[in-house]
């Protein structure tokens, strides 16, 4: 008997492994942010749940760019429900909710992670977590 992982098995946080997992708040947005943030049950939970999430491990050559020019890290990250998102994604909610898609912001309305106040840097640039 080796030590060595069975490579049927999963390795946390890897996508390839487990097969696609249900991707949350990757958006293209075409406006410049709103000038007064939403940060309301939706922003909080989103919040809460991201300060949970863990990176996947895997690190890209590039990042996302949002219309105001905020960016996200180099990493996704894999919340507590299973989504994977980017650092973005509390920025989304709070500064582009007009942007995002109804049935992504009834997904976050569904999270039961707790709720927390979001910092200027999850509110700007995205969480800078690695």
């Amino acid at each position: 008997m080796t030590n060595e992982r069975d490579p049927r098995q999963a390795r946390p946080g890897f996508e390839a492994d487990r097969g696609p997992r249900p991707r949350l708040l990757y958006i293209e947005t075409d406006a410049a942010r709103d000038e007064n943030p939403v940060i309301d049950d939706i922003t909080q939970k989103m919040v809460a749940a991201f300060r949970q999430a863990e990176g996947t491990g895997i690190h890209y050559r590039g990042f996302h760019m949002c219309s105001c020019g905020a960016h996200s890290t180099n990493t996704d990250y894999v919340l507590p429900s299973g989504h994977v998102t980017n650092s973005l994604a509390i920025h989304y909610l709070a500064l582009h909710r007009e942007e995002v898609p109804a049935e992504q912001i009834e997904i976050v309305e569904a999270f039961d992670y707790g709720i927390a106040e979001p910092n200027a840097e999850e509110l700007n640039t995205g969480m800078q977590k690695f």
